[in-house]
């Protein structure tokens, strides 16, 4: 016996609409069900949802396939509000920020289905013409001809040792408490930043060129002590401080005598490489195990693998 059931199919809004029109210059159901090959159960909810419908219509446009509940809706609303309550008080807000907030709003409204994907970012963004603006940035000029003159003389410079004891180290800032650089904002808002949070720490990582070493990260703060020590027997890191939880050269010196120490433990001869951070002199330390060659001056995004 062949399967006569209808394979049930989506409409557009706009194809409801063309079926409420014709409802209404008085054609019968039949042949409107039968002209747009639907069931007659199906033009019957068309036309009980009439009204919600060209609510939607005016809302979101007839391409929608279906009308948002009244949670999403909701949902939606409240997110916008949020949106722009935060960004009259000029805070950047990524998408991940919105995401999560809008999650946030889900759980308080008791929609427990909602996933805030990145397709309802996108989505969102659409509706209420969201785009992607950046608060500042500015790129350093860097010198082309000097980083092809050290690259060309950088094969001499790593003549005799492995890949495994050629190591870079450079420091990087932790802002912890530092907004994104970009916001969303609505299409023709003119973009201010606020105040940015210097609230900081100061890491330092190296590594050496083929990835098979990583030494334990130096951090710097602020404080010596902190409560949350209190019971830390062993950190997984170096730590040190100073006021303004900067790298210092008393503490670089430190590190790299240290350095230097564990190396002639294991009986190896290492070159590392650094940028020309004050902080980074070391012509008068006497290293026995570490050999150290500084970048060219203002070229160390082009040519510092840790930058």
């Amino acid at each position: 016996m062949a399967n006569t059931t209808k394979k049930r199919r989506q409409l557009s809004i706009e194809t409801k609409l063309q079926i409420l029109e014709s409802v209404d210059t008085g054609e019968k159901k039949t042949a409107i069900a039968e002209r747009f090959n639907i069931p007659a159960s199906t033009l019957s909810t068309i036309i009980a949802n009439r009204h919600k419908m060209r609510n939607g219509i005016e809302k979101f446009g007839p391409e929608r396939k279906r009308s948002r509940s009244y949670k999403n809706d909701e949902l939606d609303r409240k997110v916008f509000e949020w949106f722009t309550e935060v960004r009259s008080a000029n805070i950047p807000l990524s998408g991940s920020i919105l995401q999560d907030r809008a999650k946030t709003i889900a759980l308080k409204l008791g929609i427990d289905d909602f996933h805030a994907s990145n397709g309802w970012l996108s989505r969102f963004k659409r509706r209420w013409n969201l785009t992607t603006l950046r608060v500042c940035g500015e790129e350093a000029a860097v010198d082309v001809a000097v980083v092809e003159e050290w690259k060309e003389h950088l094969p001499s410079l790593v003549a005799g040792y492995d890949p495994k004891d050629i190591f870079n180290a450079d420091e990087s800032g932790f802002f912890y408490n530092l907004l994104p650089d970009s916001t969303l904002a609505t299409k023709g808002e003119i973009c201010h930043g606020g105040k940015r949070s210097k609230e900081r720490l100061t890491v330092l990582f190296c590594t050496n060129s083929d990835g098979s070493e990583k030494l334990k990260p130096f951090v710097i703060g602020k404080f010596a002590s902190l409560r949350c020590f209190k019971h830390v027997k062993k950190l997984p890191c170096r730590y040190g401080n100073n006021k303004s939880a900067w790298m210092t050269a008393i503490l670089f010196r430190e590190w790299l005598a240290s350095l230097d120490a564990v190396m002639g433990g294991k009986n190896r001869k290492i070159l590392l490489f650094l940028d020309g951070c004050t902080a980074h002199k070391t012509s008068d330390m006497k290293l026995r195990n570490v050999k150290v060659v500084h970048f060219p001056p203002n070229c160390t995004s082009k040519v510092q693998p840790l930058d």
